[in-house]
């Protein structure tokens, strides 16, 4: 439902595990960028918890963060851009889409 009603805004979704250290250490910063870019819309999803909307995303979602870029819809087709991993490219990659 949310990205549903939020088709004309940046959504940025982080698919991410509890089990996964690195995760774990990726969600904090997540959060805090959430509070620097009050434009886009950000979301968490646990791919164990929901598993049926990584599937809908194919087997993009293969390892863990992965973060994705939707602009226009909330199908796979309306990702504008995918970081695999928890390195700086993120914030490089959010201050090129957040226009």
């Amino acid at each position: 439902m949310i990205l549903k009603n939020n088709v004309h805004r940046l959504i940025i979704v982080d698919f991410h595990a509890t089990w996964c250290v690195s995760c774990q250490m990726w969600s904090r910063l997540f959060a805090q960028l959430s509070l620097r870019s009050p434009t886009a819309v950000f979301l968490t999803i646990d791919i164990d918890e929901y598993e049926d909307v990584v599937v809908s995303y194919d087997d993009d979602v293969y390892s863990f963060p992965t973060v994705k870029f939707i602009r226009g819809g909330c199908s796979k087709e309306f990702v504008v851009d995918t970081i695999v991993g928890d390195g700086p490219e993120f914030i490089l990659k959010l201050n090129s889409l957040k226009s």
